[in-house]
């Protein structure tokens, strides 16, 4: 046998070694170091969805770890898959790959008692069971520590209806950005086949900005139905039919980080 045959059999027997080797995972015994909460969301690639927890700090620099781990070994969807930490007059942390790769894990430590507000979020399109702990807190179970949380929609400045022509209706409000993306939510009415006209204006006006705001329009299902058309670089425009009568719910988008957006959403009948 020859030398280049050695070679090529030497080569095969390391990719079948390769091919039947198991992929080691991380260890799903305890994989958090803690007990966790299990959770599962369900993804929107367009605007993101989102599951929120609260945690009493109790001050006194006690270090808390929170840690978040997907529970699909899919490296592709988790990376639209994490958590962010919103924090008492500071902003929101995005919390970075830990333990190989295997979770994503933020640590808190500071002298006040404040509330922190954890939140998963998922823009892949698959649905996403995963798991949530905290460490620093008693004996370390993260259940008694979590407190599972219904997001709230901000309460928007509006301009008195009587101000405005019939059927006008005019928000006007700031978005903070972050790259994981902040919203702003707003319900309105509509009949079936009635059309409304929704516009949004924004400063800063800038062409590159045109990737991170905008603006989408939802059934209360979740399903998307509508979404803004870049017109110009500081004006969305939509025309909606609504397909039946009831509410529906309207989301600015802002995912530029750290830029405050001042914008102006008008919804006409």
């Amino acid at each position: 046998m020859n030398r280049t045959h050695r070679w090529l059999l030497a080569g095969l027997a390391l990719l079948l070694t390769l091919a039947l080797t198991p992929v080691a995972l991380a260890d799903e015994t305890t994989p958090l170091g803690a007990t966790p909460l299990l959770g599962n969301l369900n993804g929107n690639p367009w605007a993101g969805a989102a599951d929120l927890y609260q945690i009493e700090y109790p001050g006194g620099n006690v270090e808390v770890t929170i840690r978040v781990r997907s529970l699909l070994p899919d490296a592709v969807t988790n990376e639209s898959f994490g958590f962010n930490l919103y924090r008492p007059y500071g902003n929101a942390l995005n919390a970075p790959w830990a333990g190989e790769g295997a979770y994503r894990e933020l640590n808190y430590r500071a002298e006040n008692a404040a509330t922190l507000t954890v939140q998963v979020y998922n823009y892949s399109r698959r649905t996403i069971p995963y798991e949530i702990a905290v460490l620093g807190l008693g004996d370390d179970a993260a259940t008694p520590s979590l407190t599972t949380v219904a997001p709230a929609p901000p309460e928007p400045d509006t301009v008195d209806a009587g101000q405005l022509d019939a059927g006008q209706t005019v928000y006007s409000d700031t978005l903070l950005g972050d790259s994981a993306g902040r919203f702003a939510e707003y319900r309105f009415t509509a009949v079936a086949g009635e059309e409304l006209t929704i516009t949004l204006d924004h400063q800063p006006v800038d062409p590159s900005f045109g990737r991170v705001v905008s603006f989408r329009i939802y059934d209360l299902n979740g399903t998307l139905i509508g979404k803004g058309t870049e017109m110009w670089p500081h004006h969305w425009w939509d025309i909606l039919v609504a397909p039946y009568t009831g509410e529906y719910v309207l989301q600015v988008q802002n995912y530029a980080p750290g830029l405050t957006l001042n914008y102006t959403l008008t919804i006409v009948k």
